[in-house]
């Protein structure tokens, strides 16, 4: 009965002594991670929102300046949607957890989980608040365009800006505009294959991570009691 107490002993403080070991390097590694990730997202985060105010503005001008209906609607909906995808990323980071250092280490954990955990479903669901809005709204403004001539259309900014009158390339053919939309899709294909891509290769290896050093520390109390 000794005997086997002993080895139960040992085995536990084997255990403890591992489990001691690992932690922190796991959490030193894992606050690198962090560190890392939270860089790439508030960087993309700046330079969205400032490409969708100067979309904002560009549109606007467009809005005013074009003279056909259907590619001024267009302009208005992608101002829309500019504001929109400001208001989704503010958001998003709205629902996210601030890292305070002086909670407990397993609140700590739980709230980065849950900030990744939000982060990936952001940037899973891109389909539905990234692509498709302006996809179906750029297709309005490519079909949107028609004759200038039949409008008597010849925007200032074209002549002051270009040796050559740019709007011999109106109205698109049919032809030109199935292209621009082929190459628009081929373009958004690719946007959701790097935000579904980076969500397998670097937000779930983190989540991975956290829950990893969870079920470290849960072994850590169970040993220690």
């Amino acid at each position: 009965m000794l005997e086997q107490e002993l080895k139960e002993i040992w085995k536990h403080s084997s255990e403890t002594k591992k489990i001691k070991f690992e932690t922190p390097q796991l959490l030193i590694d894992l606050n690198d991670k962090m560190k890392h990730i939270e860089n790439s997202i508030k960087r993309r985060d700046i330079t969205e929102i400032a490409a969708s105010l100067f979309g904002m503005l560009i549109f606007g001008y467009f809005a005013y300046e074009i003279p056909f209906t259907l590619t001024k609607i267009a302009c208005v909906l992608n101002i829309l949607w500019f504001a929109y995808l400001i208001f989704k990323l503010k958001n998003n980071k709205r629902q996210k957890q601030l890292n305070d250092l002086n909670l407990p280490i397993h609140e700590q954990l739980d709230n980065q989980n849950k900030n990744m955990q939000t982060e990936a479903k952001l940037l899973n669901t891109v389909l539905y608040w990234y692509v498709l809005p302006p996809l179906f709204v750029n297709i309005l403004f490519i079909f949107g365009f028609g004759d200038p001539i039949a409008y008597d259309w010849s925007p200032l900014i074209i002549e002051t800006l270009s040796d050559k009158n740019l709007l011999h390339w109106l109205p698109i053919s049919l032809k030109m505009k199935i292209i621009y939309i082929s190459g628009a899709l081929i373009f958004n294909v690719f946007v959701i294959w790097i935000n579904k891509r980076t969500v397998i290769k670097r937000i779930n290896p983190i989540i991975r991570d956290i829950e990893r050093i969870q079920d470290q520390l849960k072994n850590e109390n169970r040993v220690n009691n």
